[in-house]
């Protein structure tokens, strides 16, 4: 456990810290003009189902769902846990969870590449001693440019949650 410590103590040591704000990342498709049109641009995409919040289907069953009752939300096959709007992902795991699947967190960052504004890692505590699995994922959000937020029960996490919405 001492190496793989100084292993992240060394990355952590080599991470540049942004010296200006985040800019809002924008898809833009080109519009291709037909003959005779003189029109040629840019657009932003169709955004569909952007009335309510997003849910990956993996989260069926998480208690947090019944607490989220001030904007519709309903499942979709996104890559997040949570999609709000199109700058904001949630990434939701509990402290238990990550003991027995240590990877999972890393796998879905993998998958989630750097799509999104802001990126958050909801984390519920569920554990008595939680210090030791805190600090690894402490790390790997400041290595993947996420936000991490702490919950010590469903309710609490659909609280934090609704504040990200009114982000």
């Amino acid at each position: 456990m001492m190496d793989m410590d100084d292993e992240f103590d060394d990355l952590l040591a080599e991470v540049n810290i942004p010296t200006s704000p985040k800019r809002p990342k924008v898809e833009e498709q080109v519009i291709v003009s037909q003959p005779g049109s003189s029109k040629e641009g840019t657009s932003k995409p169709n955004t569909s189902k952007t009335h309510c919040v997003l849910v990956n289907q993996k989260q069926r069953g998480n208690p947090l769902l019944k607490f989220i009752t001030c904007v519709p939300w309903e499942y979709d096959e996104i890559i997040p846990d949570y999609e709000i709007g199109r700058a904001i992902c949630v990434l939701f795991i509990s402290l238990r969870y990550h003991n027995m699947n240590p990877d999972y967190i890393n796998n879905r960052l993998k998958e989630l590449g750097k799509k999104y504004d802001l990126r958050v890692l909801l984390v519920q505590v569920d554990m008595k001693d939680p210090h030791t699995p805190l600090k690894n994922l402490t790390r790997i959000c400041l290595l993947a440019d996420l936000t991490l937020m702490l919950a010590w029960n469903p309710e609490e996490a659909a609280k934090i949650y609704r504040k990200l919405q009114d982000l």
